[in-house]
């Protein structure tokens, strides 16, 4: 394979491999007739991605000749980082290089790169091919029942919702709006911030939706998706079935390239995350009625004013202290909460350590063995001074 990537065209090769990197650590070139396919896919295998670029992409494109039966030899794979290291700066290669020439043969074992600078500069770079399998071609035109067409800034405003640090995005579907949100286990709920956000179909350039369903796929592959096509301004296709089929999203140019992503989608688990806040609420609500003491369920009447919170504040207090103390054990320290109470509901703030202190000491004395203690003499009195 020969071709010459003109250096206008640079920036559309570099960010389709940037996009790429974030599916799998191995780029698969394969060259045909009529078109350049680059392709990788991650280790799981649960996610894909391919950009074909047409011949009018490139300033020149030759592929060998061989026979039908030796056409895997054309294929090659190599070292995503490899690539990335010659493509990382994508804005100044397009300012600063005219062309970039790329070629490798059946029988070589390299791919090289040569980038030619103004004033007549070139900069080459060798990469060795890697030892595998090759990829084989996904066929990506089977139908699915749920389509949506919209220009990619509509996603790309919706995703700027969700925080970077979120793994898992859903959709639940439905004819009239879709609602996308963050998707969090049950045990991360309360940890974490919950985003959601509903898009109405009449946004979309072209929405058909065969059946409602709930889908739940990456958010960091679908928002590499997305930006990629954001890049160069490009209308996205949604395409998606119910949960546990693959999810498509697909973007082209008519003239000179195509790219389409894969994401493999989860099902559902049965306990969805709306009811998860009420499962929370009757926890806390069966901790708080736990207690031995069912006398404490009245109702604290809502504070108006600082005065107000801080003697509710105070009535709390005591009410845990009865829970907890028994009146039989402590009778002194029962008296003394009368006693606080009644100066509570004067208004009168009161400093009353006896209540810690006779707590305190009691708990000492029921824990003190006598028997135990030891009678050796661990630091002498110092010597008086002379």
């Amino acid at each position: 394979m020969n071709c010459v990537i003109p250096g206008g065209n640079l920036k559309i090769f570099g960010k389709s491999l940037h996009a790429l990197c974030r599916f799998g650590d191995a780029l698969h070139i394969e060259p045909s007739e009529s078109k350049l396919s680059i392709r990788t896919v991650n280790m799981t295998k649960t996610a894909y991605a391919v950009v074909d670029f047409t011949p009018a992409f490139f300033q020149f494109y030759e592929v060998q000749d061989v026979e039908e039966e030796q056409t895997d030899c054309l294929k090659c794979k190599l070292p995503m980082k490899a690539m990335l290291n010659a493509f990382k700066n994508t804005s100044n290669l397009e300012k600063n290089v005219l062309t970039c020439k790329m070629k490798y043969s059946v029988d070589s074992e390299s791919l090289t790169l040569k980038f030619r600078f103004k004033h007549e500069i070139i900069k080459t770079h060798i990469i060795y091919l890697l030892d595998g399998e090759t990829l084989e071609e996904l066929n990506l035109a089977d139908k699915y029942s749920n389509m949506i067409a919209t220009p990619s800034s509509i996603f790309q405003h919706a995703l700027q919702n969700f925080q970077t640090t979120d793994n898992e995005i859903s959709f639940d579907v439905f004819k009239n709006k879709i609602t996308l949100r963050n998707y969090m286990q049950n045990d991360m709920c309360i940890k974490m911030l919950r985003s959601q956000i509903t898009i109405h179909s009449t946004d979309f350039s072209k929405c058909d939706i065969g059946a409602e369903t709930d889908i739940r796929f990456s958010l960091k592959l679908f928002r590499a998706a997305i930006g990629f096509a954001e890049t160069f301004h490009l209308n996205v296709s949604v395409n998606f079935d119910t949960s546990g089929k693959p999810l498509i999203v697909s973007t082209k140019n008519d003239q000179t390239f195509e790219a389409a992503f894969v994401l493999s989608t989860l099902r559902l688990d049965d306990e969805t995350q709306s009811t998860v806040s009420d499962k929370n609420t009757s926890k806390q609500i069966k901790i708080r009625t736990s207690s031995s003491r069912e006398s404490v369920k009245r109702k604290i009447p809502t504070p108006t004013n600082n005065n107000e919170t801080q003697i509710d504040t105070e009535e709390n207090m005591l009410e845990i202290t009865n829970m907890l103390l028994n009146d039989e054990d402590f009778p002194e320290v029962i008296e003394n909460d009368a006693k606080r109470r009644k100066s509570v509901e004067n208004g009168v703030k009161e400093s009353d350590p006896e209540i810690v202190h006779t707590v305190f000491k009691r708990c000492f004395e029921m824990t003190l063995c006598p028997t135990e203690l030891s009678q050796d003499v661990l630091a002498e009195d110092s010597d008086e001074e002379s």
